[in-house]
Formats: C-alpha cells, sequence, structure tokens
C-alpha cells in the first residue's frame, strides 16, 4: 500500500507564492500529486525507509531541487541514509546534551528576512569556547538546526544565508573541527533540503586562516556551494548593507536593530529540537549505505 499524505495547508505568504511558482516551478494545483510521486519513487528505490508522510516535509526537497522529484527523491533518501550511518551525530542528540552551546551566542537570527526573502543567521567565532565546546557536540547542534531549519514554508522557498564573524577565529578552531567538515559537509549538501544563498564572512582578522577555511570549502563542497562564500573586503559592513536593511542589523554589524538574536535563535532552534524529536519514528529499518555523489 502507497503512503497516504497527511492533510495539508499551505501557509506560504503571497510574496513567497509568487517566488515558489516563478523560481521553483511550484504548481499550487498539483504540488500534492508532486508529493505523492517523490513518495511513491523512494518507496519503490528504498522500501526499507519508513519517510514522514507530511506534505509541508516533503515538500522542502521538492522546493530545494526545483519540483525536480527524480532529484528531490535521491536527497530525501539520503536524507534519512546519513542519519542512520551517523549514529554518534543523531541517535539521542538533544539541547539537553548540547546545553553549553545552546546557552552560548554562537548562532543568532535576525529578525526579519534578507532584501532577497532569505533567512539571515549570525555565526560567532568569538563564542566558541574549545575549552568548553566539543567539536562534535557543535556539529551535532548544527544538525538540529539543519533538520529543523526551513520548517516555515517562507524560508523553504525564500532559503537562508548567514554572516559568519571571523573576529576571534584562530587556526586552533580550524584544526579543531577539521576533522568533522567531511561530515558535515555531507550533511548540509546531500542531506539537508535548503536553498543556500550565500554566506559573508565578515572581520577576517588573519587572511592565513580564512584561505585555509576557503581551500577546504572548495574541496569538500559543490563549486555552486563554494562559489557563495565570499569574504568582507571592508571594515565598516558596507558590503552587508546591499543586501541587509540596517534596521535589520545589529550594532556591532554596523546596524540599529535593537533585539536580542542569540535569544531569537535560542527560541528557533529549540523548536527546531521538537520538530527533530518528532522525526524519530521515521528512517531507515535496515541495510548499509553510502552517501553518494552524483546530486
Amino acid at each position: 500500500m502507497p503512503t497516504e499524505l497527511l492533510p495539508y495547508t499551505c501557509t506560504l505568504s503571497e510574496r513567497y507564492i509568487k517566488m515558489a511558482i516563478e523560481e521553483l516551478h511550484e504548481d499550487p494545483e498539483t504540488r500534492l500529486d508532486k508529493c505523492r510521486e517523490l513518495l511513491a519513487k523512494l518507496e519503490e528505490a528504498h522500501p526499507e525507509i519508513t519517510p514522514n508522510p507530511d506534505p509541508k516535509f516533503l515538500l522542502r526537497f521538492l522546493r530545494c531541487k526545483k519540483f525536480d522529484v527524480g532529484r528531490a527523491a535521491e536527497m530525501l533518501a539520503q536524507h534519512y541514509i546519513i542519519r542512520y550511518e551517523e549514529p554518534e551525530i543523531f541517535n539521542g542528540t538533544n539541547l539537553k546534551s548540547l546545553k553549553a552551546i545552546h546557552e552560548s551566542n554562537i548562532i543568532g537570527l535576525l529578525p526579519k528576512p534578507a532584501k532577497n526573502g532569505s533567512m539571515v543567521m549570525i555565526s560567532q567565532s568569538s563564542a566558541m569556547d574549545l575549552e568548553k565546546h566539543k567539536p562534535l557536540d557543535f556539529v551535532r547542534y548544527m544538525a538540529i538546526l539543519a533538520e529543523g531549519n526551513a520548517v516555515i514554508e517562507d524560508y523553504q522557498v525564500g532559503g537562508g544565508m548567514s554572516i559568519a564573524n571571523y573576529d576571534k577565529y584562530t587556526m586552533r578552531h580550524f584544526t579543531t573541527f577539521m576533522p568533522h567538515m567531511g561530515v558535515f559537509s555531507k550533511i548540509m549538501e546531500k542531506a539537508t533540503p535548503s536553498r543556500f544563498k550565500g554566506t559573508v564572512i565578515v572581520n577576517p582578522i588573519a587572511p592565513s586562516i580564512i584561505t585555509a577555511v576557503l581551500a577546504v570549502i572548495e574541496k569538500l563542497f559543490s563549486k555552486k556551494f563554494s562559489s557563495r562564500i565570499k569574504v568582507a573586503t571592508s571594515n565598516d559592513f558596507s558590503e552587508l548593507y546591499e543586501f541587509i536593511d540596517k534596521d535589520n542589523l545589529p550594532p556591532e554589524f554596523g546596524g540599529t536593530l535593537d533585539d536580542d538574536i542569540y535569544e531569537r535563535a535560542r527560541k528557533y532552534i529549540e523548536e527546531c529540537a521538537e520538530f527533530v524529536e518528532s522525526q524519530r519514528k521515521f528512517g531507515v529499518c535496515g541495510g548499509k549505505y553510502t552517501i553518494v555523489d552524483n546530486m
């Protein structure tokens, strides 16, 4: 028996409905038929995978792949397979076990989207305490964010971008996290349905470190992904204003925003963690897999 879809009500706002139709080839009249096609294709290729039949979940993959059902099915399979193959990252991971990272200000979330409609997150290297934060725990934390991220339909369509503050990023940070970059790249690019719009690195105080970071990204990620990593060349954050309004940026990035973006991010990640917990009943029932590189 084919898996039946759960009931669905579209929550896209008018701006993102227009974007979905124009950029992603989404047809409101046939989107649920595409979800059924996606489930059928997954179940034919991977009968051992029990998928989430919620259209809001399935549409993340379809929108990420511009409604190419075949490519969306490949990513959906990898989404579950990598969770099976990397139990150290995914099994039993929750915010209670990641309290030290969650209570830090590593991740910030801006209250409004960028000018292009993307969700904007901020990562702060200065909040990474290598004495308190285990590098694998950071990967686990980002895995929660990646899996739960974009449960808001507007951001499934609008995508996401980030500002990476490297003001206190050291070679020790780089060498500590390097062993985990391979699996992190697989999670983010092969198994996470998101429309990555880019990252801007600001405050690059050590050019040699930035060169090393970019070299690793180019080696592990696709050319398309790597090309969307930019390094700000000015110290006045003027390059950020091209895509983010000043009133949506905090003072430390040259803006006028009066908002606790780190507490905002914590609340959002807590919502992501709730979603992750709800997904534990879905996934691979058996078998051994290898993450493919042809997506």
